[in-house]
């Protein structure tokens, strides 16, 4: 059977849409995902920020304590 006019602009139509949602997908998810990757790296930072703040903190107890 040979696609009519009809059937190959369908078609078209379909394949289309398809490529459209998929790329529209890939940038929903990739902005996700970086969005994911930023989050965590600033959190590492504030937890390594936290960890400097207590040691200095408790170096200036112990230097009070002198």
């Amino acid at each position: 059977m040979v696609p009519t006019g009809f059937e190959l602009g369908a078609l078209l139509v379909v394949a289309l849409a398809a490529g459209i949602m998929g790329y529209a997908l890939g940038r929903l998810t990739g902005r996700r995902a970086e969005r994911r990757h930023w989050e965590r790296r600033i959190a590492g930072a504030a937890r390594g920020l936290d960890h400097t703040r207590g040691i200095i903190r408790r170096a200036l107890e112990k230097d009070a304590k002198r």
